[in-house]
């Protein structure tokens, strides 16, 4: 169109060219074509952008649609650019969560997968059998999903590094997502692992190494012998079904490793280049690392430090008698097509050599042990003959000049020293954390192998047993393996943190899910919460990590003194040195121990916080049940009829009798017992008592800010309030003896709507004149947690203070009963005053020495309905309430 415009202005142009003979050229008329055509494209360029509009606006609809959500009527860019932008990024986004519902998928489908595998694996099938066969075929498809699952894992993280998705909660999911990738592949790649070992074996790899020389003995059985006596004579000789499975594993190992590092094996271009090591090669080599850690064994002839030539001499023949024999398995490389760049042979030798590298963290680990133990055998011979408990035999070595201190000399060495500490305990904390009975109660595993004891005796296993909220501590089997893995560590706290980072992406991902309280989640939350609080339980202990971390305190201090008062020595006037040096040494004690205690404190928000978000997701619950109960205003005003005086509906609710509680409050109670009963299941006694008050606190609020303050009253509603008031308590009876102490506000409530109407008018207009007595005024009721203003709002709520209105007989009886005096007013029992049956108040307030104890040590309960609710309010983690100046009669929350 605009091309056509341009042809027609310069034919226009032309023609005045050529007929500025004939007539006189007039430059205003030129000038307004001109301005007519550049009127005519802004017309044109205007149209356009209003269709672009138009389609990007249709294109938002159809996204949002398809993302499952409305459109919300976000306005849109007016300027292209804008628009542009915001189409792509969405785009984006919608691209994005495709291939992370994708991957989702498949990792929780492989997480299934390896778990039946794992079971299946220990069962040890046969080399030919059935159980095997089908064992390869799931190895098969669990490594197929895998790589599918990598193909997206690169998108997603390609896309979050291009910055297409600006938002920050999918980046976190999303990274989740890809921390199971990799311990999916941990799982696979163990699983592989151990059957191609199993297979090895049946094959009888590795083949004797017959080394002669000063080494001693040869590093084989004899000449032509393997492990078990038998020669070896090649692969084929195993059997075709052995050789066959194992082939198999070893190309679905080369799969999974090629899945895993994708990067590495796609920069392989030239035929020159070197790839990473095979894992199938070092499967090869694990038994011969095997033989020569037992050859080289502490204690031995060959455990020779001065003599390094002996295991380079084995190594070396190692590789050169092994690696021949690896020929038969150049076939799995072949399936991959990387005869190019691989040969078993020379990966089977690569394999060896990295046995005597100085980079394995295994030697590193070796050596501080064996310079340790050397160190403690030394001590009696330098002095320290004192015997050290088991928790303190590291100071035998912690001296100036000890082996260990050659560590210390060279920052490279002391690099891969603490470097290899940290890759053995990150190693062990895996293991923990993703074995099939992690996060299994530690207590029905112990339970579970001690099955045939009979014996119910204290501190037997048995004894352990039982619901989990009973016990103070209920850790699952990952958190008592880290505890214990902690305490043998002198630095503990990067062990620590991680073991942390974990439980709080298993609780995130359950939130995430909205399934804290779900029948598949429940179990894990649970085990997590309570491995929090164990954790913090054993940090705060005066023994293990903490006794360690004093301990090295101490000695930090000691050598800090030590060197302070050396350095005064030399100075003159050592009085002021000595001064001096009592700074470093001041910060060096408490350092470790302060350290610790933070990560205590961490744990302990970790198990406050999380406890706080089920109690929150319990009480969301609850309200589903407890709205329709609220708004059904007829079972609260049942048995009022406008005429009747005050007495007479007193008198039909007398006759009427005790009421049973009501349907929907039955429902609601009901839920929330079978709720509060699963989570006392996986809940320990102080998590889940947090938990429980957390929910009764909320509940009461509810029944005090929704019902006693919202609807109104008659005689028999307030007698239902009360029916239903105590079929919720009982809910809690089964965790405390005294659940009436964490519903002050609404027990209080119902029995200022309990009262005899003349009380209750008597008592309004006391109030109202003198709120400043509210305390002495409410006090001879029962009601001591509700001040003068939330009194008054409650006996507002009362259908026979409300009818009285000025005029009427009612309006009467009310300005007789406020004008008579309080100590004329008739005296009724307390039972008969506070409209309670005898021995109900008694029940609702019992006296503190009846009052039964919680478990263990817990404080009585006397002031804790209340009172102990500022935990969660101060810890920032739960509901601020406040018994004094609510505003407008009720409950801040």
């Amino acid at each position: 169109m605009l091309g056509s415009q341009a042809g027609t202005l310069g034919r226009t142009l032309r023609a005045a060219a050529a007929g500025e003979g004939e007539a006189a050229y007039s430059a205003a008329e030129y000038l307004g074509q001109l301005e007519a055509h550049l009127a005519g494209l802004q017309q044109q360029r205007q149209g356009l952008q209003q269709q672009l509009a138009a389609a990007a606006a249709g294109a938002y609809q159809q996204m949002s649609t398809a993302l499952g959500a409305t459109s919300t009527g976000v306005p849109l860019p007016a300027d292209l650019p804008a628009l542009a932008g915001e189409l792509v990024v969405l785009q984006g986004v919608r691209q994005y969560l495709a291939y992370v519902q994708e991957l989702q998928a498949l990792v929780r489908h492989l997480d299934k997968t390896i778990r039946a595998l794992q079971q299946q694996a220990a069962a040890g099938a046969a080399a030919g059998s059935a159980e095997a066969a089908a064992l390869l075929q799931a190895l098969g498809e669990a490594v197929d999903g895998f790589s599918n699952a990598v193909g997206y894992a690169i998108a997603v993280q390609q896309l979050t590094e291009q910055g297409k998705v600006p938002i920050q909660r999918l980046q976190q999911h999303a990274a989740s997502l890809l921390s199971r990738v990799d311990a999916v592949q941990q799982g696979l790649r163990s699983l592989l692992s151990s059957t191609i070992q199993q297979r090895l074996t049946a094959a009888h790899w590795p083949p004797p190494l017959a080394v002669s020389g000063e080494g001693g003995a040869a590093a084989g059985g004899g000449p032509g012998a393997s492990d078990n006596g038998t020669a070896f004579q090649g692969f084929a000789t195993a059997g075709e079904a052995v050789v066959g499975e194992l082939q198999q594993l070893l190309v679905l190992l080369l799969t999974l490793q090629r899945a895993s590092q994708h990067r590495q094996f796609s920069a392989l271009t030239e035929a020159s280049q070197e790839g990473p090591l095979l894992w199938a090669a070092e499967e090869l080599a694990a038994p011969l690392a095997q033989r020569l850690r037992h050859h080289f064994a502490g204690g031995l002839p060959t455990d020779r430090p001065d003599r390094p030539e002996w295991l380079f001499a084995t190594a070396l023949k190692a590789a050169q008698q092994c690696a021949p024999l690896a020929q038969e398995l150049q076939p799995c490389i072949d399936a991959h097509q990387l005869q190019a760049w691989y040969s078993m042979p020379l990966e089977v030798a690569r394999a060896v050599q990295a046995l005597v590298a100085a980079g394995d963290p295994a030697l590193w680990l070796h050596f501080a042990d064996e310079a340790m133990r050397f160190e403690k055998r030394f001590a009696p011979l330098r002095g320290a003959s004192l015997a050290l408990p088991d928790d303190e035999e590291f100071l035998a070595a912690a001296h100036a000049g000890s082996t260990i201190e050659l560590l210390f000399q060279r920052p490279e060495w002391q690099e891969g020293w603490l470097g290899a500490e940290t890759w053995d305990a990150t190693r062990q904390l895996d293991a923990a954390c993703d074995a099939y009975a992690a996060w299994q109660p530690a207590a029905e595993q112990l339970l579970a192998a001690a099955a045939g004891e009979e014996d119910m005796l204290p501190e037997t296993p048995r004894s352990r047993g039982g619901a989990a909220w009973r016990h103070e501590l209920w850790p699952p089997v990952c958190a008592e393996q880290v505890a214990s893995l902690a305490s043998g560590l002198a630095v503990p706290l990067a062990t620590l943190k991680a073991f942390r980072q974990r439980l709080s992406n298993l609780l995130a991902q359950a939130e995430q899910f909205r399934g804290l309280l779900g029948d598949t989640w429940l179990p894990r939350v649970g085990a997590a919460i309570c491995s929090a609080h164990y954790l913090e339980h054993q940090l705060r202990e005066p023994q293990g990590v903490l006794l360690l971390a004093e301990l090295q305190d101490a000695a930090a201090a000691a050598a800090a003194v030590g060197l302070a008062d050396g350095m005064a020595a030399g100075q003159e006037g050592g009085a002021g040195g000595g001064n001096e040096g009592s700074a470093p040494a001041a910060a060096a004690s408490g350092r470790l121990a302060a350290l610790v205690e933070r990560e205590a404190a961490a744990f302990s928000a970790l198990r406050k916080q999380w406890a706080y978000k089920l109690a929150k997701q319990a009480v969301e619950a609850f309200h589903q049940l407890f709205n329709p109960y609220k708004r059904d205003g007829g079972i609260f005003t049942a048995g009022y009829e406008e005429g009747q005086s005050p007495e007479q509906q007193a008198a039909l609710a007398a006759a009427a009798g005790p009421p049973a509680p009501s349907p929907p409050m039955l429902r609601a109670a009901d839920s929330l017992q079978q709720l509060l009963r699963a989570l006392a299941q996986h809940l320990d006694a102080v998590v889940f008592r947090d938990v429980w008050k957390g929910i009764a606190l909320a509940v009461n609020y509810a029944l005090y800010n929704e019902v006693a303050t919202e609807a109104l009253f008659s005689a028999q509603g307030a007698a239902q309030l009360d029916a239903d008031l105590a079929a919720m308590s009982a809910v809690f009876g089964e965790y405390t003896s005294r659940p009436a102490a964490h519903f002050r506000e609404s027990r209080e409530a119902c029995r200022l709507l309990s009262l005899p109407w003349s009380a209750a008018a008597q008592l309004a207009a006391a109030l109202e004149a003198q709120p400043r007595a509210a305390k002495q005024l409410l006090a001879p009721h029962g009601v001591k947690a509700l001040n003068a203003e939330q009194a008054s709002v409650v006996l507002g709520q009362r259908l026979d203070l409300l009818t009285a209105r000025p005029g009427s007989a009612g309006a009467a009886g009310v300005a007789a009963a406020a004008a008579q005096p309080a100590d004329a007013a008739p005296q009724a029992a307390p039972a008969e005053q506070h409209g309670y049956a005898p021995g109900q108040q008694q029940e609702a307030y019992p006296p503190q020495q009846t009052a039964g104890h919680e478990y263990g040590q817990y404080q009585q309960e006397q002031q804790q309905g209340w009172e102990q609710q500022q935990d969660w309010s101060g810890a920032g983690y739960g509901y601020a309430g406040a018994a004094e100046g609510g505003s407008g009669g009720g409950i801040e929350v």
